[in-house]
């Protein structure tokens, strides 16, 4: 189906290298797939901390 197509694809993370911008589509993907908006952690209310990982 063409209306499930997005254009342009990818997060505005200020990509410039092929390996950015593949990183910056595959979050869109991951975001779209667990239908998030792909906000920064830090911004949401409730942060997890995860023992032992050095935060």
């Amino acid at each position: 189906d063409m209306e499930r197509i997005r254009v342009p694809v990818g997060l505005d993370i200020g990509a410039d290298s092929a390996a950015e911008i593949a990183l910056s589509i595959l979050a869109e993907a991951v975001a779209v797939r667990a239908r998030r908006p792909g906000t920064p952690l830090r911004d949401r209310a409730r942060v997890a901390s995860i023992e032992g990982a050095g935060i």
